[in-house]
């Protein structure tokens, strides 16, 4: 990182601290951001976790400068907290989004189940599979657990960044998943519409007929007696 020169008055240690800081201002704060925004536009709605830890920062950072003449340690270890309130601000935005479309899956998937698998043999090219939906969402999940997994990471190393990528994955994988199955159940519903009002045509075409015919039938009988 560089050095700052309004620091040269303070110790080496201090001056650390403050570069530190500024530089998860400057360079990991934005990823919060895009995170968080990533997060409404996707699920609708903010992520209360990353909320609170990003304001659980800014505690410990009025920590730090209201203590700053606390031992180096004290600092050192209030800094450890702020980072991981500050990845978990960047993670868990991610991981919502994606519980969200998840969420979605499962009751697509349902109704899926109920409406096109019960008329599969009638459409036609083929929809989705039971075993394709189900290695889909088996892979679906097990990134969801790597994105858990990676949570725990305790600095900015490759594997905290891979569960980032992991959830955003899960909703992409997630989200064109529910895509697929929303035209498998409109195409289903509508040959089950279809039906419908071809049933409804024969149906009504039958009552017409039969009506037709008694008329026809009685106004016969009516026009023998009139010229008999």
């Amino acid at each position: 990182m560089n050095n700052f020169g309004i620091f040269d008055n303070l110790s080496t240690e201090n001056k650390d601290i403050l570069q530190r800081i500024f530089y998860l201002i400057k360079d990991k704060y934005p990823d919060v951001e895009r995170a968080n925004i990533l997060c409404e536009e996707r699920s609708g709605s903010k992520s209360a976790q990353a909320l609170n830890n990003i304001r659980d920062t800014i505690s410990h950072l009025r920590t730090v400068f209201e203590n700053w003449d606390k031992p180096h340690e004290f600092k050192v270890k209030q800094l450890a907290t702020i980072e991981e309130h500050l990845r978990r601000a960047i993670i868990e935005p991610y991981e919502l989004a994606s519980k969200k479309e998840i969420k979605l899956l499962q009751d697509n998937y349902t109704n899926y189940q109920d409406t096109v698998l019960p008329i599969i043999y009638k459409l036609n090219p083929p929809p989705l599979s039971v075993d394709d939906v189900e290695l889909r969402i088996q892979t679906i999940n097990t990134l969801m657990q790597d994105g858990r997994r990676a949570k725990s990471a305790n600095d900015w190393v490759p594997q905290w960044e891979e569960g980032c990528k992991a959830f955003d994955r899960a909703y992409e994988q997630a989200k064109q998943l529910n895509r697929e199955l929303k035209e498998e159940i409109i195409r289903a519903d509508k040959i089950v519409q279809d039906k419908s009002a071809f049933r409804k045509t024969i149906y009504y075409t039958s009552i017409i007929s039969i009506v037709v015919g008694i008329g026809l039938f009685f106004f016969g009988k009516y026009w023998d007696k009139m010229f008999k």
